[in-house]
């Protein structure tokens, strides 16, 4: 959630950058005015300075007011929704308000201050001329004359504002990135619980309660009459168990994940392994574990190290797990030859005294992470697709409504040659749907690059276990269906807005 905070200010970034530079533009001729009559730069950064500033305080005190009032309600659903917790209290909190209210109000102010700065550097017959360039371009790029005019006149109104579309680009990237992360989640979490139903070795797995006086070495009668007492009620006539070993281990690192050790009879129904030591794909793709790769591991208490030499790969994405030969991992444990910590079984077993199972690992166990993280970030995925679909409206509205307006004067000459409304638009927005279409397909695959080692890095710092980012060909497929349906809204009105251009606007600031 913090990263897709920082990758939100950064869109806002974007937006107060455009909207700012636009305002010059749009004012060059008064700001030039200012500057000729004696008003210092200083005065002038302060002026324009001062309205951004209290869009943006009020902005952040409504959001600040609606985020501890109506929008409590809805997180604390999401909470209560996925755990069991009591009444609670809404507390202030520094860092959420950092986070979200200090951050972009400087983000906002040091972003308008270099723009100002920069901008208002120029002299004053540049801002009157309307000339805000700081360097003549020394050529034109030529164009063939064989290519048909209105083509190379789209190209110009590219090449024109290439600069226009560089942030575009940017901003689109971070917008599609929000968008496809949305998107993919609740399929995501759906597609981890159905591999794990499709790869379960057992359809349930018991992991006994062996006493204390089965592990050690010590022969006493008590001792014998309760290994005895165990081993009775341990039986069961169920012919689809088979006995394992289960041994938990801790990585050197000190991460969350706590590393099961199956040990499985050789030629096992469930476990299909030759001779040697198999990670699970899980704990392979998290941690990127290779044939070869060695193995540091401890015990959680004790810190006795154990080093194992990986010989494979196991396909079990249910759980951080190894596994190996039963009679070798019980001699590498210091166990008996013939201890064992659990059954797998194809069928419930029911002969068995229950007050020696102390868990039961099945298809609902497994899945209750996925079903977890589909209840409390359910709403959550909609919530940000509805974010990222608003800012991708900005963003394209504010660049597009910069680009037409900073060519007023060329369309209102367009309309007196006797060109129609219908076609000046063909001209500009059939220019900006060609590259907008073109970043929406660019950056939808680009963004996945960008997500998948992120979302994994998140996962492994901050989750036990392990669940890889899969997007499926439908989400890229919605994610770009998205992107034209937002950017058609936009060329709407943005069709409206060059119809209202009159025609006497190619008579203003003629040099």
């Amino acid at each position: 959630v913090r990263l897709l905070l920082y990758i939100m200010i950064v869109i806002i970034a974007f937006v107060f950058a455009v909207t700012m530079t636009n305002t010059i533009q749009k004012e060059a001729n008064v700001i030039g005015t200012l500057l000729a009559s004696g008003y210092t730069k200083k005065e002038l950064i302060c002026h324009y300075m001062t309205l951004p500033i209290i869009v943006t305080l009020m902005s952040a005190l409504i959001g600040n007011i609606l985020g501890y009032t109506y929008f409590r309600t809805t997180m604390a659903n999401l909470y209560y929704a996925s755990y069991s917790l009591t009444t609670y209290q809404t507390v202030w909190s520094a860092s959420a308000f950092i986070q979200t209210t200090i951050v972009p109000v400087i983000l906002m102010f040091i972003i308008n201050l270099f723009i100002l700065n920069r901008q208002l550097s120029l002299s004053p017959l540049k801002f009157l001329r309307r000339d805000l360039k700081r360097h003549k371009q020394s050529h034109v790029m030529p164009l063939s004359q064989h290519i048909p005019f209105i083509t190379r006149f789209r190209t110009r109104i590219i090449l024109q504002n290439k600069a226009h579309y560089l942030v575009m680009f940017i901003g689109l990237m971070f917008a599609n990135m929000i968008l496809l992360f949305g998107l993919a989640m609740p399929d995501n979490i759906n597609s981890y619980g159905t591999n794990i139903k499709q790869n379960m070795f057992a359809n349930y797995q018991y992991i006994l309660k062996v006493p204390a006086s089965l592990q050690s070495s010590e022969k006493s009668f008590s001792n014998m009459i309760e290994a005895y007492t165990f081993t009775k009620g341990i039986e069961t006539e169920e012919k689809t168990a088979e006995k394992f070993s289960a041994y938990s281990l801790k990585m050197e690192d000190n991460t969350l994940d706590t590393v099961t050790v199956y040990g499985v009879k050789k030629n096992s129904r469930y476990v299909s392994i030759s001779d040697g030591v198999y990670v699970s794909s899980a704990y392979a793709d998290k941690y990127h574990i290779h044939k070869g790769d060695v193995l540091h591991l401890k015990t959680e208490y004790t810190n006795k190290k154990y080093t194992l030499k990986v010989n494979g790969e196991y396909n079990y994405p249910g759980a951080i797990a190894i596994f190996m030969n039963q009679k070798k991992m019980n001699q590498l444990f210091d166990l008996d030859d013939d201890y064992f910590s659990g059954y797998f079984s194809k069928n419930p077993i029911t002969d068995m005294n229950e007050k020696y199972i102390g868990t039961t690992i099945d298809y609902d166990s497994l899945s209750k992470v996925s079903r977890q993280l589909n209840v409390s970030m359910g709403g959550m995925a909609y919530l940000l697709c509805g974010m990222a679909v608003i800012m991708f409206i900005v963003l394209i509205y504010l660049l597009t409504k910069t680009i037409i307006e900073k060519n007023a004067q060329s369309i209102s000459m367009t309309k007196i040659l006797g060109y129609t409304n219908h076609e000046v638009s063909s001209i500009y927005i059939v220019s900006t749907s060609i590259i907008v279409s073109l970043f929406i397909l660019i950056t939808v695959p680009f963004d996945y690059a960008i997500l998948k080692p992120i979302f994994e890095a998140m996962m492994k710092e901050e989750m036990a276990g392990w669940m890889p980012l899969n997007v499926s060909h439908i989400t890229f497929l919605k994610t770009i269906i998205i992107g034209f349906i937002s950017y058609f809204i936009v060329m709407l009105i943005e069709y409206r807005k060059i119809k209202k251009i009159p025609m006497q606007d190619a008579l203003k600031n003629v040099e």
